[in-house]
C-alpha cells in the first residue's frame, strides 16, 4: 500500500483562522488550501526583490 507522505506543523492560531476561512470561501478542505498556498509560494518567480526586507527597512 503506497500511502502519501504526512507530517505534522505548528503555527500561529491566526494563521489557522485565515486559512480555514479561505478553505471555506473557496469550498476547499484546509489541506487542499494549505497545497495550494504552498505550490503558489513556489511559482512566485524568483528573480522578484525581496519585498520582506524593503518593509523592515521601511518600518525602522
Amino acid at each position: 500500500m503506497n500511502r502519501t507522505p504526512q507530517f505534522n506543523v505548528r503555527w500561529p492560531e491566526h494563521m489557522r483562522d485565515k486559512i480555514k476561512a479561505s478553505a471555506e470561501r473557496n469550498r476547499r478542505s484546509i489541506n487542499s488550501e494549505v497545497l495550494l498556498l504552498i505550490e503558489r509560494g513556489f511559482t512566485v518567480p524568483q528573480d522578484q526583490p525581496d519585498l520582506d526586507g524593503k518593509a523592515e527597512g521601511v518600518a525602522a
